[in-house]
């Protein structure tokens, strides 16, 4: 196993989630299927999508390697995602280098709730992959893929810019992080991490405890954690409850009745 590689912002992914609040899965979930169906991971699409969940909020994520399929999706679900019964879309939101933002707004024009989250101006992020590979790997034939989702209030950018810069440091030494990325709307910072297990995932949260409580604690820190989020399937999960003690997590677990179509 080659050791990580950190890749240029230029190679960083694009990503959409969108987060529903769910009052009949009953209803929901035949037209939440089909969605998974036609939109799930495949040659001409993201390269991973999933579906987790937690309680009555269901998380839809799909991660592109390119700006042109991610567009293409957007549009095709712009007229549905409003027509789901049982269900409502509460947020969508987009993480994105800069210079995709212009297309993506344009191709989410006609939505509400839309957040665009880009490339931190002046902050170092990365990309890295188990494989040595500019492009992450996201192939989880195992069905154990986890990541985690924090996001941050910064109140002194300044300050946080040593610490956000040391995150990626340390996360480049894990040989499974197959990819750990930082993207920014306003004053809000949100770090995406993707992991092939849980045991990875713990072993990464162990890595940067340190950091997160510098971030975020003592007489004046830099930032307030707003939400802790951790996708995966619940066994993988469960790896990771007992060192999320004391942290606001919100796990979501695989929805195993929802489809995911493997990658091509």
């Amino acid at each position: 196993m080659a050791t990580p590689v950190e890749v240029s912002t230029e190679t960083m992914m694009g990503t959409k989630s969108l987060e529903f609040t769910v009052t009949d899965w009953d209803l929901a979930l035949p037209a939440i299927q089909s969605l998974a169906q036609d939109y799930g991971a495949g040659a001409s699409g993201p390269v991973f999508s999933d579906w987790t969940r937690s309680n009555n909020q269901l998380a839809w994520r799909s991660t592109f390697h390119e700006l042109n399929p991610m567009l293409e999706i957007i549009k095709k679900l712009g007229p549905v995602l409003t027509d789901i019964p049982g269900a409502t879309l509460d947020k969508f939101v987009t993480h994105a280098p800069t210079e995709w933002l212009p297309a993506i707004r344009d191709a989410t024009e006609d939505l509400q709730d839309v957040y665009y989250y880009e490339t931190p101006a002046g902050m170092r992020t990365g990309c890295y992959s188990k494989t040595g590979s500019d492009v992450p790997p996201f192939d989880d034939e195992l069905g154990t893929l986890c990541s985690s989702h924090p996001e941050f209030t910064i109140r002194d950018w300044d300050s946080a810019k040593y610490l956000v810069d040391e995150y990626i440091n340390r996360t480049r030494g894990e040989k499974d992080c197959i990819y750990f990325g930082w993207t920014r709307l306003g004053n809000s910072l949100h770090w995406q991490a993707y992991f092939p297990d849980g045991d990875a995932l713990r072993y990464h949260y162990q890595n940067v405890r340190g950091l997160l409580d510098a971030l975020t604690e003592g007489p004046n820190p830099p930032a307030s954690l707003d939400h802790f989020r951790i996708h995966g399937p619940a066994a993988e999960l469960d790896k990771c409850r007992s060192i999320a003690q004391g942290i606001r997590h919100i796990f979501f677990e695989t929805d195993e009745r929802i489809k995911k179509l493997k990658q091509n």
